[in-house]
């Protein structure tokens, strides 16, 4: 009885650390250059980690992170630090994970990195609450994203970094269930399906996810990528720059099967 339930353990053991060992964001700026930006968004190593929940509150305190409130906190306005890395056309950001980041089939929608951006929803109201109709972005600076396995060689994706998805802190309209940045939005959605939303609205497209730009390896044709840059390619405006991440893996039914029946067996046992 006994190793049954040590059996059953250690397969939901080890399906969280499967599942953790996923859960990473870029851990090292390997290059940047802001082109002249001339915004307090300076510091590259801003991108590193995991994307904000709190920013700097208006006029002054502490926010939440929202789909209609991107971070913005600097340390010219005593936040401490910069939350983003802001770059004019011409720069660029280069960052590095300690880890591979696998094109994985397992992945939620088959995506395998998510850029998160600072654009944000635009509000019919104050107190933020709801969408436009139509919905409306603030901020999408845009920006190039390209991958390597080497940082050498580049290959880039389609998506732009600065864009839809806004990133969002907290799963509910409350602001008290945290959301997972590791977590993709459903990449079929469009911008026209947050039309008068409210932010309840938005957060159930989202699924419990934190939002930011979702990528597919797939089309690189890399099975894994250990680097990413983002390059400002517009003419004019910044692209503000929050984190990177590597999606978490669903574990696979059958391993789930397989530890649920283990445990089963091991209580119904136990019960004798």
């Amino acid at each position: 009885m006994k190793v049954l339930i040590g059996i059953g353990v250690m397969l939901f053991v080890g399906l969280v650390m499967v599942s953790t060992a996923q859960a990473q964001f870029a851990s090292t700026v390997i290059g940047s250059d802001r082109a002249g930006c001339d915004n307090d968004y300076d510091d590259a190593n801003a991108v590193l980690g995991s994307p904000e929940r709190l920013t700097a509150g208006w006029p002054s305190g502490t926010d939440y992170v929202t789909v209609f409130n991107p971070s913005w906190g600097a340390d010219t306005n005593t936040w401490g630090s910069d939350q983003v890395f802001s770059f004019a056309p011409g720069g660029f950001i280069t960052v590095r994970f300690a880890s591979p980041v696998v094109d994985d089939a397992l992945n939620p929608f088959g995506l395998d990195l998510i850029v998160f951006g600072n654009a944000g929803l635009i509000s019919a109201d104050w107190p933020p609450t709801t969408c436009t109709d139509p919905a409306l972005l603030l901020g999408d600076g845009g920006g190039a994203i390209e991958v390597s396995q080497d940082g050498s060689t580049w290959f880039a994706v389609s998506a732009l970094a600065d864009a839809l998805f806004p990133t969002a802190g907290w799963a509910d309209a409350a602001h008290t269930v945290p959301s997972d940045f590791l977590r993709p939005v459903d990449p079929a959605l469009t911008l026209a399906d947050f039309d008068g939303l409210t932010e309840t609205g938005v957060l159930a497209l989202y699924g419990g996810s934190g939002g930011g730009v979702g990528i597919d390896l797939a089309p690189t044709g890399l099975s894994w990528i250990q680097y990413v840059r983002v390059t400002n390619t517009t003419v004019e405006g910044y692209v503000d720059i929050d984190a990177f991440a590597d999606v978490a893996a669903v574990p696979e039914p059958g391993l789930l099967l397989v530890g649920a029946a283990a445990l089963a067996v091991a209580s119904k046992r136990r019960r004798k």
